[in-house]
């Protein structure tokens, strides 16, 4: 057996239906949905003394192929390239694996050449990638023609992708939404490509993701580069509408693509419902919410002198932040997110009743007599205004306000009526049976 025989270096555990697993001695080549593979790390019995040490588990999910390049690329690759013990010749030949296998994996070799199918994805990590797959594919001498000249017919269309994501390291924000525009009409060329097969709705579908986290990672890249919580709120504001103005664009992009042109294709018909990018819509969320907080920051100092911003130790608030990753959006990051602003809220709470007190004397404070300019000035704290705490401590002065608002209204409804006679009737006609000249006929 596998424990006691020295000589059986693996086990294979196998999912079998939803509630049971299969043990194997001999590994059994046909394909599985998932299994776990228990290696002995040198050929002995295992004990109870031995077994932590003795025992490597690895998974195997999909292919072995797909597996194997996946680990070397997520895992071993990273590991052993970033050695600097290692040979250069190693280091050398693991690239090379890794490059043989990403090739592999792309063009489905291990199963044969012949068709394109849908899980031929896995080293599909970028727009270029998606390009590469089909120009290598139309030139390789192992396919058939027809399948030769479908993926020529494609790869003519995606030549852009290749162009415009392979040097995104070079690309400022801005320049990234010409981007879009050309991946858009890219994209809406190779779906309407008849005269071959049709693009694979499935592969589309997943290219449509890559391409949203491409473009998630380059932001993230971007915004990551500058200090959001220490630069200029001026800065800041440029970089981080210019990210919320590329998320809006992608997702109008596809919007356009998935719920209007394709859905309506008499050829080509899209038939996968509308997709939506949930990264690209929680970043966008992750965005408005770190402007919304760098705005409602910058407002507070407004109303704060020099001397208060020093002893009240301002800087020290967006501490929490600088703790974490604010630009990961996944649910796993989530409740440090939320942590943080938590922790945000509890350090400006000093900040917010200082400025309360000053807001209610230095603006609330003339409300009787000039609302409208009350109003005016207010404009510049919305942000901190909209903040419930402050709300609910300017309570009375924002009725107050809201009043006196109510009641200026009223007034000039009032003249209104009164000199155009609109509603009353009392206005005078002159004697061609008209309204007096200085009057219009409302």
């Amino acid at each position: 057996t596998f424990l006691e025989n020295a000589d059986t270096n693996v086990l294979q555990a196998v999912r079998s239906g939803t509630d049971s697993v299969n043990f194997r001695l001999k590994l059994d080549l046909e394909q599985q949905d998932g299994e776990v593979h228990f290696i002995k790390l040198r050929p002995e019995p295992i004990s109870l003394h031995n077994i932590a040490s003795l025992i490597l588990v690895s998974t195997l999910r999909s292919s072995p192929l797909q597996s194997l390049y996946l680990s070397v690329k997520d895992v071993y690759g990273p590991l052993l390239l970033n050695n600097k013990s290692m040979d250069g010749r190693m280091q050398t030949l693991l690239a090379e694996l890794q490059a043989g296998l990403s090739a592999a994996v792309a063009h489905g070799s291990a199963a044969g050449a012949g068709a394109v199918s849908d899980d031929q994805t896995a080293a599909i990590n970028s727009p270029a990638d998606e390009f590469a797959f089909w120009r290598q594919l139309s030139s390789r001498r192992d396919v058939d023609k027809n399948l030769a000249k479908w993926a020529r017919a494609f790869a003519e269309k995606l030549v852009s992708l290749g162009a415009d994501f392979s040097l995104l390291e070079d690309k400022s924000l801005s320049q990234m939404y010409d981007s879009i525009d050309t991946t858009q009409a890219a994209l809406s060329a190779v779906w309407k490509v008849v005269e071959v097969d049709p693009y694979p709705a499935k592969r589309m579908k997943n290219l449509l993701s890559v391409i949203g986290a491409t473009i998630c990672r380059h932001i993230q890249s971007t915004l990551g580069r500058l200090d959001l919580w220490a630069v200029a709120l001026p800065e800041t504001s440029i970089q981080l509408k210019e990210a919320l103005r590329l998320c809006d664009r992608w997702m109008e992009a596809t919007h356009e693509l998935t719920a209007e042109e394709w859905r309506t294709d008499e050829e080509h018909p899209w038939e996968e419902g509308e997709f939506k990018d949930e990264s690209m819509t929680l970043l966008s969320k992750r965005l408005q919410e770190i402007f919304a907080l760098r705005a409602e920051h910058d407002e507070l100092l407004r109303l704060l002198s020099a001397e208060e911003r020093s002893s009240m130790d301002v800087s020290s608030c967006f501490l929490p932040f600088r703790n974490i990753e604010v630009l990961h959006y996944s649910s796993y990051a989530q409740p440090a997110w939320q942590a943080a602003k938590e922790a945000y809220d509890r350090a400006v709470q000093p900040l917010q009743q200082l400025v309360t007190n000053k807001l209610r004397r230095q603006v609330f404070a003339s409300t009787a007599n000039r609302p409208l300019q009350v109003l005016q000035d207010l404009r510049r704290f919305q942000g901190l205004l909209g903040r419930p705490s402050v709300a609910r401590e300017l309570t009375v002065e924002r009725e107050s306000l809201l009043a006196q608002l109510s009641s200026y209204i009223d007034r000039i409804r009032d003249e209104f009526d009164r000199k155009t006679g609109a509603y009353g009737g009392d206005n005078e006609l002159d004697k061609d049976g008209q309204l007096g000249a200085n009057l219009s006929g409302v």
